[in-house]
């Protein structure tokens, strides 16, 4: 299996301050791409890495039209969860470590209530 996830989304009121937060939080870049009349912006990533979008629903609602996704992160988890309050988000759970041989896990809310992971592996070290 090359990768566990293929695409995700993640809905969102406003597209340009949920860019601007995976921005601060991730380095995350986007692209724009309204699909159907309907505003969305995948992220950044290489050729044949998994990707995914956010997109613009007014009528979000939070935790109840979202979906828990584990964005790999290369850098320190601790920092970008430094930036997340900051950038208008919630802490859900900090740094833990899932298992000496596998790696670190974390979770945050961004500011439109999406619950959202954060995944290093040991082999990033």
């Amino acid at each position: 299996m090359k990768h566990v996830i293929e695409w995700f989304e993640i809905s969102v009121t406003d597209l340009e301050k949920a860019k601007a937060f995976y921005t601060a939080v991730v380095n995350a870049g986007f692209e724009d791409m309204p699909v159907g009349g309907n505003p969305m912006a995948a992220f950044r990533a290489d050729e044949g890495a998994v990707s995914g979008a956010l997109w613009e629903d007014k009528n979000h609602t939070g935790a109840e039209n979202s979906v828990m996704i584990y964005l790999t992160y290369e850098g320190d988890i601790e920092a970008a969860l430094d930036r997340v309050e900051a950038n208008g988000g919630r802490i859900i759970r900090g740094v833990t470590l899932i298992d000496e041989d596998i790696g670190w896990y974390a979770q945050f809310a961004d500011p439109d209530g999406n619950p959202i992971g954060l995944y290093k592996s040991i082999a990033q070290d």
